[in-house]
């Protein structure tokens, strides 16, 4: 008998492999259905493209409030210039995009619940974060800054079709450079967004509101990377797990439920 995690051979009535010391017991499998992720999926990605829209139009009125300030002694107090037509746009601008940048935070957190358990059907490997962390890794401080990309680098690892079935732990798997480079996108907006919203409160002159706009407008290039990778991070676990699907047959069938931490 061969290591289901490692594959290398076991001795007759051994039960944990010398090899790597994982368990090869293997539990009697249980029919566990799949979930449909695709229209989920879709609706998804349809309101990251509206978030990152608007999220544009925000980035632009920015820099054109950042010219408009131009034309103001630096100096002077921010309460004591007019309102600019260009400065209303970017209010509204701002406000509007939490409407479905909301819509993509609950439509994505159901997404991450339904991949997370297909995961889990298609792998028996254990996951680094239990179910909970699918909502509180977002919005604990601290862990905030990394327990959701463990959790969708586990996903896409159970997910793809290259990682065996049977297998243990991802321990020594290449982890997504695409699920990397959207994480990295999203905590530079995320650092560059918190540096706007002090600037924005703290700021007196019209020179201090000048930088905050500036630098609103160049948060956008970030926002809108992490946007569209996390589009392409969706469509690539859909499909993933959609292939395994067909190939394995609905209901799926899983060696060993993983357990969670």
């Amino acid at each position: 008998m061969r290591c289901t995690n490692c594959s290398a051979p076991i001795p007759p009535d051994t039960v944990v492999c010398p090899a790597c010391g994982i368990s090869s017991v293997v539990e009697p499998a249980k029919v566990v259905a799949l979930k449909p992720v695709r229209s989920l999926g879709n609706a998804l990605r349809v309101l990251l493209g509206v978030s990152i829209a608007v999220g544009v139009v925000g980035g632009v009125t920015s820099g054109l409030v950042a010219m408009s300030l131009s034309d103001y002694d630096s100096t002077a107090p921010y309460g004591s210039i007019p309102l600019t037509t260009t400065e209303s746009v970017q209010a509204v601008a701002g406000i509007a995009w939490y409407l479905p940048f909301l819509g993509c935070a609950i439509t994505f957190i159901v997404w991450l619940f339904r991949t997370r358990h297909n995961a889990e059907v298609l792998c028996a490997a254990q996951h680094r974060r239990a179910r909970g962390w699918l909502i509180a890794g977002w919005i604990v401080p601290v862990v905030n800054l990394w327990f959701p990309k463990q959790v969708v680098d586990d996903i896409w690892s159970a997910s793809d079709p290259r990682t065996p079935a049977v297998r243990r732990t991802f321990d020594g798997l290449a982890r997504s450079g695409l699920v990397t480079a959207w994480w990295m996108s999203w905590i530079v907006w995320l650092f560059l967004n918190n540096i706007v919203s002090r600037m924005a409160l703290r700021g007196e002159t019209v020179s201090d509101q000048q930088l905050a706009s500036v630098v609103a407008s160049a948060s956008v290039v970030p926002l809108l990377l992490a946007g569209v990778l996390a589009m392409v991070v969706v469509g690539r676990i859909t499909q993933f797990q959609e292939s395994r699907g067909s190939e394995t047959g609905a209901p799926s069938t899983v060696a060993s439920p993983a357990v969670q931490q």
